[in-house]
């Protein structure tokens, strides 16, 4: 007898078994130590899709649940690039002209790095539907998204969505 059984995981053993396969990623090795910071929590609020504080990730369980692997591993890699490039505190400046638009622009350059990172390969890391990631936005940074976004949702144009696809905005 195997000692296995054919029982679904629970999304908090489907978290910690992503999280290592994403550490054995050869491209996501130097990522471990971000990976492996602060507290993760499986929260059972149907609102909450994920989100960092900077330090700590909670996942959402009915959204996470609701995801393939390749998508809960982008989502992961999602909120550990909030982690590891540190723009929480620092678009703290932006957040307080417009705390949706500072998240939507952190999530747009967040995860077009995450697809050029995962061309190619898109069974080990998948953004999810509804995730925010403008080809317009290619090379820029936050500050050069938000004042776009920021523009746009002024004159009426807001083309930049609300759904995270990963994230909840206005939890990141």
């Amino acid at each position: 007898m195997s000692g296995f059984s054919n029982r679904e995981l629970t999304v908090e053993e489907r978290l910690s078994r992503n999280i290592v396969r994403i550490i054995a990623k050869d491209r996501y090795k130097s990522l471990a130590q971000i990976l492996l910071i602060g507290d993760k929590e499986v929260v059972d609020d149907p609102r909450l899709t994920a989100c960092t504080d900077g330090r700590n990730e909670k996942y959402g369980e009915q959204y996470c649940g609701s995801l393939t692997d390749p998508e809960f591993r982008y989502v992961i890699l999602h909120e550990n690039a909030h982690k590891m490039k540190m723009d929480i505190p620092l678009a703290n400046d932006l957040a307080k002209i417009d705390r949706d638009v500072t998240n939507r622009a952190l999530d747009h350059v967040i995860n077009l790095i995450l697809n050029q990172e995962n061309k190619g390969d898109e069974k080990f890391a998948v953004m999810p539907k509804g995730g925010l990631a403008d080809p317009r936005f290619t090379d820029m940074d936050h500050r050069q998204v938000f004042d776009i976004l920021l523009k746009e949702k002024k004159s009426g144009e807001d083309s930049g969505g609300g759904g995270g696809g990963g994230t909840k905005p206005s939890e990141d």
